[in-house]
């Protein structure tokens, strides 16, 4: 009796010491919070609801803000890029700096986009061509473009005649 009392009461030592070393490392990290290997998120950056869910590309600073910005996102974003709401949403391309600036701005873009380019409400959506450096800037700009766009070009907004005034 006395033997097995000995051996009841390590046994139970030794889990708490178990349980205790195990609450003392903390609980286990939530499923899918951690970075993916390789991948970096930017300071201020992948901010608003679903911001950056299903982004697997490198975001710099200060971008991917706002309501489902960098959505599925696979492209790398430069700093200051894709902020308002589905901005750079399904985008597989590579955006520059500060670049997709407004609502859907870049939405599914598949093109390489250059600095300071693609700015206004749903500027570069369904782009597949490589765009300069300071294009594509107004509303619709460069929407469904497939062609190469140089620097500084398309610059004005684009509205369907449906939707003119």
């Amino acid at each position: 009796m006395t033997l097995r009392r000995v051996f009841t009461t390590a046994a139970l030592m030794g889990l708490l010491l178990a349980v205790l070393a195990l609450g003392m490392a903390g609980p286990a990290p939530e499923a899918g919070a951690a970075e993916p290997v390789g991948q970096h998120i930017g300071a201020n950056s992948c901010q608003g609801t679903d911001a950056c869910t299903g982004n697997t590309a490198n975001v710099g600073d200060n971008s991917c803000n706002g309501f489902q910005a960098c959505f599925n996102n696979s492209g790398a974003v430069g700093d200051g890029s894709c902020n308002d709401e589905r901005a750079c949403s399904f985008n597989s391309g590579r955006v520059g700096d500060g670049t997709c600036i407004g609502s859907v701005a870049c939405f599914d873009n598949s093109g390489r986009l250059g600095d300071g380019s693609c700015i206004g409400i749903g500027a570069c959506n369904f782009n597949s061509g490589r765009v300069g450096d300071g294009s594509c800037i107004g509303q619709a700009a460069c929407h469904f473009n497939s062609g190469r766009v140089g620097d500084r070009q398309c610059i004005g907004s684009y509205l369907p005649s449906a939707l003119r005034l």
